[in-house]
C-alpha cells in the first residue's frame, strides 16, 4: 500500500519519517529521498524514489490499532 502523503507541490512524507523532495534543476525534475538530515538517494521519478525507500527499509504495512492493544 502506498502510504506516502503529498504535503506540497514539492514534497511527500511517509509515516516512517522519510520524505521525498522534488527539485527542479535546469528545468528537469529530480527527486531526493531523505531520512532525517541525510539524503538517501537521487532519483529520476517519484515512483523510483518510493521504490528506493522500500529497498532500504523493506515493505511497510499498517497495523490495525486494535491489534496493537492486545
Amino acid at each position: 500500500m502506498d502510504e506516502w502523503k503529498q504535503d506540497s507541490e514539492y514534497g511527500w512524507s511517509h509515516p516512517t519519517g522519510w520524505t521525498i523532495a522534488r527539485y527542479i534543476v535546469n528545468g528537469v525534475p529530480t527527486f531526493m529521498l531523505w531520512h532525517g538530515g541525510e539524503t538517501q538517494g537521487k532519483c529520476n521519478s517519484l515512483d523510483e524514489a518510493k521504490k528506493r525507500h522500500v529497498e532500504i527499509v523493506g515493505p511497510q504495512t499498517r497495523t490495525d490499532k486494535s491489534t496493537l492493544e492486545r
